[in-house]
């Protein structure tokens, strides 16, 4: 799914706005000496300094000082750098997005100080690791607020992927990673909010009308499912499950089908049995196991028993086994505790 939440003229603005910003970030170094205005030259001199002179190179704190003069160019090269497009598993790859190997500042800079000389601490080697959190996180946790939309699939697997790639470089319990998922854990959380269902008293008199809305309202919750589920590999299993089986498909996904269930049209039950089917192909096989029996689906599971079973047909042996293999699969869902 593409999910495209803007219409064609705000793309339009944002592009031309976009591409302004661009255009006025190339003529910044203008004015600058071609010696200090790109990575290579200053790098070159900063390595002769290191390499000839280490007991000056140190004393004068040069180590700690090539951070702040390569950041601009760091923050300059974002500018034109859009993670929410992409190749992400198969997604057709659009102009703006690069991964961080990918970049002219990283490509350049990416073994600086690998060549370990004595006297010298080791924050040399460590450049990338700190431009990537002073620098690239900082721009990351503006676009997890601001511009990412947890209902886009090519997002999400683009910023699942991109996730795994700065994590290289950031250390578990440190501040850089506290806010990359801080930052995820609010956005997911604020679109699950978003999700409405319908009071029965609103569903219109219209039985078609009514199922077609509530299905496609049930499918993109189950499609929000989805895409949470996607952070699994990033997120605590602690902080995604109470969101995806109680505040999605507990207090959003179940109400909705329920009201399908509530329209007397033939195909409410298919369309129950269709939302429940790709549910199940959703969630993480990490939460799947042949024993036990369902935590957090229960209610799922009872109302398919004690509601959409008795509405099935005696002679529709079909439904039958269908909604059969639908509560086989359920019993065998579990939610592994946390170690």
């Amino acid at each position: 799914s593409t999910n495209t939440f803007f219409t064609p003229e705000e793309i339009s603005k944002f592009q031309e706005e976009q591409q302004s910003l661009i255009l006025k970030s190339k003529v910044l170094m203008s004015d600058v000496s071609q010696t200090y205005s790109n990575i290579p030259s200053i790098r070159a001199r900063f390595e002769e300094w290191r390499n000839l002179y280490p007991k000056q190179y140190k004393l004068a704190f040069a180590h700690t000082a090539i951070l702040t003069i390569f950041a601009p160019f760091v923050r300059l090269e974002l500018l034109e750098w859009d993670p929410l497009l992409g190749e992400a598993k198969g997604v057709s790859k659009k102009i703006g997005y690069k991964s961080l190997g990918e970049m002219n500042w990283h490509k350049e800079l990416f073994d600086y100080g690998m060549n370990q000389i004595e006297g010298l601490p080791e924050d040399d080697s460590n450049l990338v690791p700190q431009l990537v959190q002073k620098v690239v996180v900082p721009r990351v946790v503006d676009i997890l607020t601001h511009s990412y939309d947890p209902r886009s699939t090519i997002q999400t697997k683009n910023m699942v992927n991109l996730m795994d790639e700065l994590f290289i470089y950031i250390e578990p319990n440190t501040k850089p990673f506290q806010d990359l998922i801080s930052s995820i854990t609010v956005n997911l959380r604020g679109a699950v909010e978003s999700i409405t269902v319908p009071q029965s008293s609103s569903i219109s008199t219209t039985p078609p009308i009514s199922l077609k809305v509530l299905t496609r309202r049930a499918a993109k919750t189950v499609n929000l499912v989805k895409n949470i589920c996607n952070w699994h590999t990033i997120l605590p299993a602690y902080n995604l499950i109470p969101m995806v089986y109680d505040s999605l498909i507990n207090s959003k996904m179940l109400p909705l089908i329920r009201n399908i269930s509530s329209i007397a049209e033939n195909n409410s039950i298919n369309n129950i049995l269709q939302i429940v089917e790709k549910l199940i192909m959703v969630l993480p096989k990490e939460w799947v196991s042949q024993k036990g029996k369902g935590q957090g689906l229960e209610l799922l599971n009872n109302f398919l028993v004690n509601d959409v079973m008795r509405k099935i047909s005696e002679d529709d042996k079909n439904t039958k086994d269908r909604l059969g293999k639908i509560l086989q699969k359920l019993s065998s869902t579990v939610i592994k505790e946390e170690r």
